[in-house]
């Protein structure tokens, strides 16, 4: 049941046109003909500015440091806290199969309403009434803003930890994208040792690493310090089992690869030796054969010269002389 009079009391701006709070609060599985889709692309942008002014004004760091400072306050996480401070998910206008799917608690659909809510009192009210809201809301939440509690690198500690226990450095998938092109969702998974051990949306794919190690680090750091779970606790110390059986087997693996190259080599060389020393023995066989097949036909050439060759002709020429002495006899003897 909606109560659109203690929501806008939250907020601290009553609608001019109460239409616009509702189609701010429609889900698009509701099938009424608006939704907030369009608001919350209205809403998004005028978020991020107000933000970024803020950040502006409040500190002095650079451009890199204001940006990610932005991006842990401009996301999908941050603005479901703003939804639930103001009471949104329970008026949430959607489909029954929704609901019954944990939609008015779902992180991606009170983050969408409230950027649709901004963005409708953006229409009524412009941008200087939006940021007085936003920036009220914001101070409420996170009254002490600073760097170092919001931009933790999970991604860096995770990775330093595994590396420290396993040896092994982490490793992050794509499972899947969702969503409109200009704000799709990106599910990564993170893997320590082959084994996956945490899964998160964010509006990004670092987004989503971010919060994957985030996951994996808490579990882990829980199941080394014997946290309050029972159930994390044994998870911890499962997982530390299979991530050091992978670790063992991936350098197991490497060590094999290189004794199976150097067997491989070894075996090649053998072969090559094996075929050398057979081709010279047959080599030699054959220049002995050719040497005595060679003999042969020299005793066959003088055996029987063909009469085209030079020895022929002389034959031939000592039979033409011969001839001519003994015709000359012939002819003293007749005289």
């Amino acid at each position: 049941m909606q109560n659109l009079e203690k929501l806008q009391e939250k907020l601290g701006y009553k609608f001019k046109n109460l239409t616009h709070l509702k189609i701010a609060l429609t889900h698009k599985s509701a099938k009424n003909g608006h939704n907030n889709e369009r608001l919350e692309f209205l809403g998004d942008a005028v978020m991020d500015l107000i933000v970024g002014e803020y950040l502006f004004k409040k500190f002095s760091s650079d451009e890199g440091d204001l940006s990610k400072l932005r991006a842990a306050l401009v996301n999908e996480s941050s603005f479901s806290k703003f939804a639930k401070f103001l009471g949104i998910g329970e008026n949430l206008n959607m489909s029954l199969s929704e609901e019954r799917n944990g939609g008015r608690e779902k992180p991606s659909l009170l983050s969408d309403a409230f950027e649709a809510i901004m963005g409708a009192v953006y229409l009524e009210s412009g941008l200087q009434n939006t940021a007085r809201i936003a920036t009220a809301i914001l101070e409420i939440l996170y009254p002490r803003i600073s760097f170092n509690e919001l931009v933790r690198d999970y991604k860096t500690a995770l990775q330093e930890l595994t590396q420290a226990k396993f040896g092994v450095t982490p490793e992050y998938i794509l499972l899947g994208s969702s969503g409109p092109d200009h704000k799709k969702s990106f599910e990564m998974a993170a893997l320590v040792g082959g084994r996956r051990l945490s899964s998160a949306v964010g509006a990004s794919k670092k987004e989503a690493e971010q919060k994957c190690a985030q996951i994996a680090l808490e579990l882990l750091q829980n199941g080394a310090s014997h946290g309050t779970s029972a159930t994390s606790g044994e998870q911890a110390a499962a997982f530390d089992s299979d991530a050091q059986s992978g670790a063992n087997r991936a350098q197991n693996g490497k060590k094999g690869s290189r004794n199976g190259g150097g067997r491989a080599r070894g075996s090649t060389k053998s072969e090559h030796n094996d075929r050398g020393a057979n081709c010279v023995q047959d080599d030699r066989k054959g220049s002995r054969g050719g040497s005595g097949r060679a003999r042969d036909g020299k005793k066959s050439d003088r055996a029987g010269v063909p009469s085209g060759t030079p020895s022929a002709k002389k034959s031939n020429e000592r039979s033409v002389r011969d001839t001519d002495k003994q015709s000359s006899g012939d002819q003293g003897d007749a005289l």
